[in-house]
C-alpha cells in the first residue's frame, strides 16, 4: 500500500504541474483494452497508480492518505500476503471487466474495495468527514453499497460489481457461515419456545421450586433458577436457590 500511495502521489503532482501545458500522466496509465492490444501492456498494472479524482484538488492528497491508512490497518489484521492477494484479485477482476465490456478503468474503484474490507473488519471505527462530521465505517459502507446497487440498476450492467469480486471471494464464506449460525440459532430458539409451550400445557407451569413448591404460574413475580450442583439441575425460587440442601 505504501508503493501504491506513493505512485498515486507522484501521478497527482505530475498531473497538477503539467495541467498548464495540458500534459496528463494519467492518460498514459489508465486501463484501456484497445491501447493494451496495441502494445501498451504497462497499463495492466499502472492503472492502480491513477489518483482518485476530487472536485477540490486539495482533498486528493487526503484521500490518498486515507487509502494508505486503510491498507495498513487491513495489513496489520491480515498480514501482507493476504492483503496482496486481495488486491491482486480485485485487479484481475477489473482487467477482465475492461476487456469484456471494452471500458477504460482506473484504480479508484479498486481502492474502494479496501474501504469495504476495512468497514467489515472494523465496523465501529469512526472517521471524521471533512475533519468535523463523525461517522462510523459501517454506515459509510452501507452508503457505498447503496451507490453500487444504484449504479448497477442505472447502467443495467454488472460492471460496477467487478471491483468487488475480491471482497465477495474473501468475505463471502464468512457471511455464509454467519447466516448459517444465525439460522441454527433461530431454529433452536423456535424449538425451545415450542417445548416450553408444550410443557406448560401439560403441567400447567414451567418452573416449580423444589423446596416450597411455588410455580411461575402462581407466583409470576418470582424468579426461578436451576442449581448446577444438584443432580438433575433442580429448580428453585429466588428465596431458596442459595438456601437448600443439594440433592
Amino acid at each position: 500500500m505504501l508503493f501504491i500511495a506513493m505512485g498515486n502521489a507522484v501521478v497527482f503532482v505530475t498531473d497538477l504541474v503539467g495541467s498548464g501545458g495540458e500534459f496528463s500522466l494519467s492518460s498514459l496509465l489508465y486501463l484501456d483494452r484497445t491501447l493494451i492490444l496495441q502494445g501498451e501492456v504497462w497499463r495492466l498494472v499502472t492503472f492502480v497508480l491513477i489518483p482518485p479524482s476530487s472536485a477540490l484538488w486539495l482533498l486528493t492528497p487526503l484521500i490518498i492518505y486515507f487509502y494508505y491508512w486503510m491498507g495498513r490497518a487491513i495489513e496489520a489484521e491480515w498480514g501482507q500476503l493476504k492483503l496482496t492477494l486481495y488486491y491482486l484479485t480485485g485487479m484481475a477482476a477489473v482487467i477482465a471487466g475492461s476487456f469484456l465490456f471494452d471500458r477504460s478503468a482506473a484504480g479508484s474503484d479498486l481502492n474502494l474495495s479496501l474501504f469495504l474490507a476495512m468497514a467489515t473488519l472494523f465496523p465501529e471505527t469512526q472517521i471524521r468527514i471533512y475533519f468535523v462530521i463523525p461517522v462510523k465505517m459501517k454506515w459509510l459502507a452501507l452508503l457505498y453499497g447503496g451507490m453500487v446497487v444504484f449504479s448497477v440498476v442505472m447502467s443495467r450492467s454488472l460492471l460496477p460489481l467487478l471491483p468487488l469480486v475480491g471482497y465477495i471471494l474473501f468475505f463471502g464464506p464468512q457471511f455464509v457461515r454467519a447466516a448459517r449460525r444465525r439460522g441454527r440459532h433461530e431454529k433452536r430458539a423456535v424449538e425451545f419456545k415450542s417445548e416450553l409451550r408444550r410443557a406448560k400445557k401439560v403441567k400447567g407451569y414451567l418452573h416449580k421450586c423444589a423446596v416450597c413448591g411455588a410455580t411461575d404460574e402462581e407466583r409470576p413475580d418470582l424468579e426461578f433458577r436451576y442449581c448446577s450442583l444438584c443432580s438433575g439441575y433442580e429448580c428453585y425460587c429466588e428465596g431458596h436457590i442459595r438456601d437448600h440442601e443439594h440433592k
